[in-house]
């Protein structure tokens, strides 16, 4: 078990020093931090939506456009209901009008 301490510590603090440490971060884009992992995802989401788009014979413009259209009708729907409470709960309200509170 010795020796394989000995064998495996120089590599390890090698593989785990800060120089390599800040070459990963930066590849990654965390230090600097700029996102790059997310832009590079991003970019590639583009290339292949564009990919599949074109083989299917699909307008990209006109899917975005009913895409945005479909989140704008979300957001209003969520802001119509904010401080509303959960849908279970106005329906408890709404059926205890006019009830007593003994049950009857």
């Amino acid at each position: 078990m010795a020796d394989l301490m000995k064998c495996t510590t120089g590599p390890w603090e090698e593989a785990f020093s800060i120089e390599n440490n800040r070459k990963s971060w930066e590849r990654i884009g965390l230090c600097p931090f700029t996102r790059a992992v997310y832009w590079e995802l991003r970019r590639k989401e583009g290339k292949a939506r564009k990919t599949v788009a074109k083989a299917e014979g699909v307008n990209l413009e006109v899917a975005e456009e009913k895409q945005q259209a479909a989140e704008v009708s979300e957001k209003r729907k969520r802001e119509r209901c904010k401080g509303v409470g959960e849908v279970g709960q106005v329906l408890q309200v709404g059926r205890g009008i006019g009830r007593s509170w003994g049950g009857s």
